[in-house]
């Protein structure tokens, strides 16, 4: 199938899956990062935009309360703190975590698409899963899916291809293979799909 992928593009886009979208169809590349990313980005229209519009307050409250309960606070999920924590002084709490998609066409033609909602206080060059092909994010001709999670996990199992690769090699539904690799094989409270 037809794959691409984004990954550290700070300043590249408002929209890293339509960029993402680009590499697939626009190039012969499956995963562009960095500056790469970001003059390709250039080349195909995109405006830039400044890393200040993917910060939100209730990111920046996340970050403070993190750092405020220990300065050496490993990196944490973005649900890591309970929403109510989060809240403005509206008690409203911007949308958190991963957004993910998978949908099918008028042909029957299977898609996925992946946009993290990050690790707080990652060590700067980490690339999580969802840019990973088959980690956080697969489609195939008989499934499709988006994960949200510890991408490292993810990234360790093959999750997103290792649920398809049991639907066809094993002739297991989607919900059982699902069920194995979520309760069996990651580590409790990890993620799902």
């Amino acid at each position: 199938g037809r794959t691409g992928a984004v990954a550290g593009i700070e300043t590249a886009t408002k929209n890293p899956i339509s960029l993402a979208r680009l590499v697939m169809e626009k190039s012969e590349h499956v995963l562009l990062f960095f500056f790469c990313a970001l003059q390709f980005a250039l080349e195909q229209g995109l405006e830039p935009v400044s890393n200040e519009y993917f910060i939100t307050a209730s990111r920046r409250r996340q970050r403070e309360i993190m750092l405020a309960h220990d300065a050496k606070t490993p990196a944490a999920l973005d649900h890591a703190i309970p929403a109510q924590d989060l809240a403005d002084s509206a008690g409203h709490v911007s949308q958190r975590s991963t957004v993910g998609a998978a949908a099918v066409d008028i042909h029957g033609r299977l898609a996925a698409g992946t946009s993290t909602g990050g690790l707080s206080l990652k060590r700067y060059g980490r690339c999580g899963d969802s840019p990973i092909v088959g980690a956080g994010t697969w489609a195939a001709p008989h499934v499709a899916m988006s994960c949200t999670g510890d991408g490292e996990e993810y990234i360790r199992r093959a999750l997103a291809h290792d649920v398809a690769a049991r639907m066809e090699y094993l002739g297991e539904s989607l919900a059982e293979a699902s069920r194995v690799l979520i309760f069996e094989k990651l580590p409790d409270n990890c993620g799902g799909l």
